[in-house]
């Protein structure tokens, strides 16, 4: 349902597309949709928790993830196009990506595709809690993760079989909080203030049912 559907104007219609949010974020509220009516302040609440929840999942699947030092974050050819080595210099100043400056993942927002399979797997959480806690600081991050995120279409057979294969290394638990990020972006990024181009929705659906369909493969 659309949220103007209900006939309420800006946040207080984003309860009609919140309310399955709420219940998975842990609250469930036995009402109609279109009958809960809550102010800005409890509705900025629930998205908060929604978008912490998210967060801790995040960390929690993404914890034990460390890159060796024999491992290049970045493919070869990344040589060509920017200085790699210090690029990668700069982020292996820390141990550990819940560690890594925002600067620092900023700076690298345009080269997630120049990630080596090892590397993707290191920066991922960091760059999705930026993207998810700072949208509006991590620049053109957010688009980013969509597109790099979200699987060719299975014409494209040598395209989505390379994006299967850089995407193997993620384990059923980090599948799964990545498919909550698809399922979450409309709480993560309202409407009123977020603008997503019809492109973007059909990525994002995309996306979501290839995580969902990865994260059940061991149900």
């Amino acid at each position: 349902m659309h949220p103007m559907a209900c006939g309420l104007e800006r946040n207080q219609a984003w309860v009609c597309c919140l309310v399955s949010r709420v219940i998975w974020g842990g609250i469930n509220y036995s009402i109609s949709p279109c009958s809960l009516w809550l102010d800005d302040e409890l509705l900025i609440g629930i998205i908060q928790m929604n978008k912490q929840e998210l967060v801790q999942n995040i960390k929690d699947a993404f914890s034990a993830i460390e890159v060796s030092k024999n491992e290049r974050l970045f493919i070869p050819s990344a040589d060509h196009i920017f200085d790699a080595q210090r690029a990668e210099a700069k982020i292996r100043e820390v141990q550990w990506w819940w560690e890594i400056p925002l600067d620092v993942l900023i700076a690298n927002r345009d080269r997630i595709s120049y990630l080596s399979k090892d590397g993707f797997r290191f920066l991922l959480p960091a760059f999705l809690i930026a993207a998810i806690e700072q949208p509006k600081q991590v620049d053109v991050l957010v688009s980013n993760i969509i597109w790099t995120l979200t699987p060719p279409k299975t014409s494209d057979i040598d395209k989505y079989k390379n994006f299967e294969t850089r995407m193997a290394a993620l384990s059923i638990q980090q599948s799964q909080v990545i498919a909550n990020f698809f399922q979450e972006y409309t709480t993560i990024y309202p409407v009123d203030e977020w603008s997503f181009t019809e492109s973007d929705e059909v990525k994002i659906s995309r996306a979501y049912v290839f995580w969902r369909s990865k994260a059940q493969q061991a149900e």
